[in-house]
């Protein structure tokens, strides 16, 4: 099914996957959803095959107030076929800049407001949540608002994006190299992890509005970290093409630059038409 949406605020990108009626038994299919502020991702899947069914994107416009895109995920969660289905896994991530990092042994549930707002100033509409990394002593501390919490599927599965991107990388073989660190690109914020004998040694988010933004931050967090660009291999992930001026700005000063594969195991009925880099946190869940 095409998408109905009608919004000012909301842009629904290419459909992969034929416009089909629901699946005859959805309850053999998964629903996994990413949310960021900049756009709502979807994807169905079958269970056994992890064969793709449809991805359907929708991108939130750049100047839309948190008010509007609170407003626009209701609506989208109310009226897209694919949320009124009996999948039988619902698992949706979402990704906000309000988070912190914390080894498990310093974590207890009574000090999470306390915990985060070293690094944050948490709103009073905000509910706070956390994660455990699987793998890991650490656990993630992150903010969401209680009316997007609200609205959410009951039965879903809730995450934050990082999350299940940092479980999957850790168990990669790429976290074995010493010299690499990971970059997710979005629209207006990076997020730089950088992970060294299978343990997390970095994981943060920066905001950016132009290239040289971008670049500034990334080799602060180097120098920081004592890596040396010119030595260092940088992983991309996220949306970010080979022919931007971000990515050859990119390689002018760090020499090992690559786009991360696809995450594996997933299968499709056609040509996946986009880079596999594009939706590597939707992938992840």
């Amino acid at each position: 099914m095409n998408s109905t949406i009608d919004s000012s605020h909301v842009i629904p990108g290419a459909l992969y996957g034929a416009p089909k009626s629901v699946p005859k038994y959805p309850s053999g299919f998964s629903l996994r959803a990413l949310i960021t502020p900049n756009q709502l991702a979807v994807l169905i899947s079958e269970n056994k095959s992890k064969k793709i069914f449809q991805l359907q994107p929708f991108q939130f416009t750049e100047n839309i107030s948190k008010s509007e895109w609170m407003k626009e995920i209701d609506s989208l969660l109310r009226t897209e076929w694919f949320f009124k289905q009996e999948w039988s896994v619902k698992k949706i991530t979402i990704f906000l800049p309000a988070f912190t990092l914390v080894p498990a042994q310093f974590y207890s549930l009574d000090l999470s407001e306390t915990l985060i707002s070293w690094n944050i100033t948490k709103d009073q509409n905000d509910e706070v949540l956390y994660d455990g990394i699987e793998g890991t002593d650490i656990r993630l501390i992150y903010t969401i608002p209680k009316q997007l919490l609200f609205q959410l599927p009951p039965e879903a599965e809730i995450q934050h994006t990082l999350t299940v991107l940092l479980r999957y990388l850790l168990q990669s073989r790429d976290s074995l190299k010493s010299l690499n660190i990971y970059v997710y690109i979005q629209q207006s914020s990076f997020q730089l992890i950088y992970i060294k004998d299978r343990s997390l040694k970095f994981c943060n988010s920066f905001n950016y509005k132009s290239p040289y933004d971008f670049i500034y931050y990334l080799l602060f967090a180097c120098k920081q970290l004592d890596l040396d660009p010119k030595n260092l291999s940088v992983t991309l992930m996220g949306e970010i093409m080979r022919e931007s001026y971000l990515f050859q700005l990119l390689h002018t000063y760090v020499r090992n630059v690559e786009f991360a594969p696809m995450p594996s195991g997933w299968q499709f009925d056609t040509e996946y038409p986009l880079p596999g880099h594009f939706f590597y946190n939707l992938f992840c869940i």
